[in-house]
């Protein structure tokens, strides 16, 4: 898997516009920038208008910053972070836990343990675990999704059939 985008080191910001529904609305809510308006139930006038704001906190040896978003729980019970780290000229998504001292990450088949990291702050609430995928077939460049329940973990749809991906690449957002 080959990452999409080559971020700037300096570039920690993370503020992605998130479209969020209620399932009770009688429209689509509309986005302007970071911040997200929707029709209430009933159509009240005068649409709630939330900011959405997501961040890469600068953190060292365990540190936990607010507003972490937690990501799933090690084999101990406590809580694993989403987080990232720069690590031989690469930026690299892995897991952050205070009982670690650090961020670990994959790399070349090691553990790899950083002390110096980012955690992903922000309103978990608005986030959903969904993979959205790309692979290249026939000189065309095909959208699809991927996740533990795909087989070959990716697929796209071409000529009217699902089609396993051989080789893909996940969407992120740095």
């Amino acid at each position: 898997m080959q990452a999409l985008d080559t971020p700037s080191q300096s570039g920690t910001a993370l503020s992605p516009v998130l479209s969020v529904a209620s399932s009770q609305s009688a429209e689509q809510p509309s986005v302007s920038g970071h911040l997200i308006s929707f029709t209430e139930p009933g159509g009240v006038p005068g649409s709630l208008m939330r900011p959405v704001k997501f961040t890469w906190q600068f953190c060292q040896k365990g540190e936990v910053p607010f507003g972490a978003i937690e990501g799933g729980v090690d084999k101990n019970g406590k809580t694993l972070y989403i987080a990232r780290g720069w690590y031989d000229g690469g930026l690299h998504v892995g897991k952050m836990c205070t009982s670690f001292g650090g961020l670990l990450i994959g790399y070349h088949g090691k553990e790899i343990k950083l002390s110096d990291y980012y955690v992903l702050c922000g309103d978990a609430r608005m986030l959903r675990w969904m993979y959205i995928s790309r692979t290249v077939r026939k000189n065309t460049l095909q959208i699809g999704k991927a996740g533990p329940h795909v087989e070959n973990g990716a697929s796209y749809t071409y000529n009217g059939k699902e089609v396993p991906a051989e080789k893909y690449n996940v969407l992120a957002y740095l």
